[in-house]
Formats: structure tokens, sequence, C-alpha cells
């Protein structure tokens, strides 16, 4: 397996830790977000006066951390006075860090002492877990004992959470992702096929350009053979065969 989509072994050691010891953690483990010895489960939208912090955790992989802009667009269109922060890891970090008005970024596998200390002494209004499946990410936004909590309503995550979330895997995720906005801002939101919605920095915008104005008017389609796991991999020769046929039916430069 090359060695980029090798799973790193610290990750590797997380997953381990969140199928062995996981869920035994989520029904043990008592609530602690404040706002559940009032409000209790199900509470509604948030004023928006009363959230200026949000942390959205986004473990996985690169492509989902990409779906997660719009949820991070409806809550500053909802809340643009609110300091928004990401938590994610050194593999989908890239996502985020996409212009100067991205989100500040921490990452719970570098330094994760360190990380954690930042986090606690942010004291976040609201949490936000984006993860559908696993428990640790959940175990994580609890022990940051936010006033709120938001999040799917899978996994065990539910008993922890004040903002509770359905979900299906019939929903594109980036509409999923925009429930969760949706459940404490109180605003509904479609995700818009085929727009663009992931901001890019002036200086990556421009090399761009250039590179696009160097084909001359010739279309172009850019093919990225790699994955996050040796499971995903495609085979090589098979890119090849894919950028052959673009090539003679579509006539287009592949790079």
């Amino acid at each position: 397996m090359p060695r980029s989509t090798a799973i790193p072994a610290r990750l590797r050691l997380l997953q381990a830790l969140d199928r062995t010891a996981g869920d035994a953690l989520c029904r043990v483990v008592p609530p602690r977000a404040r706002a559940l010895a009032t409000a209790g489960r199900g509470a509604g939208p948030l004023p928006a006066g009363a959230v200026r912090s949000v942390l959205v955790v986004r473990p996985g992989g690169l492509g989902d951390a990409v779906l997660t802009w719009p949820l991070l667009h409806a809550l500053a269109a909802a809340w643009p006075d609110a300091r928004v922060d990401v938590l994610a890891e050194r593999r989908n970090a890239g996502a985020f860090r996409t212009g100067a008005h991205g989100p500040r970024v921490f990452l719970y596998d570098e330094a994760p002492l360190a990380t954690w200390r930042r986090l606690r002494a942010a004291r976040y209004d609201l949490v936000i877990d984006t993860e559908q499946y696993h428990r640790l990410s959940i175990l994580v936004a609890n022990a940051l004992a936010p006033r709120w909590l938001c999040g799917f309503d899978t996994a065990g995550h539910g008993r922890f959470l004040t903002h509770a979330v359905a979900h299906s895997e019939d929903d594109y995720e980036a509409e999923s992702f925009l429930h969760l906005a949706a459940a404490v801002t109180g605003n509904a939101a479609t995700f818009v096929a085929g727009g663009a919605f992931v901001p890019v920095a002036p200086a990556e915008l421009a090399g761009a350009r250039a590179t696009l104005a160097a084909a001359q008017g010739r279309r172009l389609v850019a093919l990225m053979p790699g994955a996050g796991g040796e499971y995903r991999l495609w085979p090589a020769e098979r890119y090849a065969e894919v950028a052959r046929a673009l090539h003679q039916v579509a006539l287009v430069e592949v790079v």
C-alpha cells in the first residue's frame, strides 16, 4: 500500500479504542451539557445573542470534511458575531484551511494534551458533533461541558445531546450536516448541488486561473488517484483507461 494512503498507527489505535470501549463508555459516562439540567433534550433553536462560541467536531476523511462547509456557512449566517472553531485531524484539516477567513482549526491527533487544554479554556457555548457512527467524538464533546450539545441521535450519542437530530443514510452528507445547523439556528437550508461552497484563498485562486489560462480554452478533467485506505484504492490501470476514454470521446486534456 502506498505510504500516503496508509492509516496512521495513532488513528488505528483510536479506531480500535472506539470499537472496544466506546459503547461501554457511552453507557456510563454522565452527560455534562449544562442546558440538560434546565431545557432537557429536544431544546429548540438558540437565540443568537446567547451563542458566542461554537466548536464543530469533524473527524474522518477529507470528503466529509469538505461537505461540512455548508454547515459552517449556515452558522455564520445565523450568528455572524459568534466564533466558530473546528476540531479535526491531520488528514482532513486542509479542508478547513482554505482561506484567510476560515475557522480556527484544532487537531485531536497532534499534541493532544495541549489541544485539550486550549479547548477546555475556550468554554464553548455550543458544540456540534457531526460524527454519525463512532463514539469517541461525542465523549470528547461531552467532556468539554458546553452549554448546548448538538449531534446525530446514533451510536449511543442521544443521551448526551440537548439537540438530537435523526440521521438517514439516504440523505446526502451535506444535507445531513445542514440538519444539525437547522436544529440549533431554526433556519432550514438546502444544499445546492453544483454550487461553489468552499472558500478559496486569493493566492490559490490566482494559481488555478493561471493553470486554466495555460490550457488555452481546452476542456480539462482532473483525475486524482489515491484513497484514505487500501480497501478504497482503485487500480492504476483503470484510471488510465478512464483517462484514455475521456481524451478520445470528449477530446479533453486529462491532468
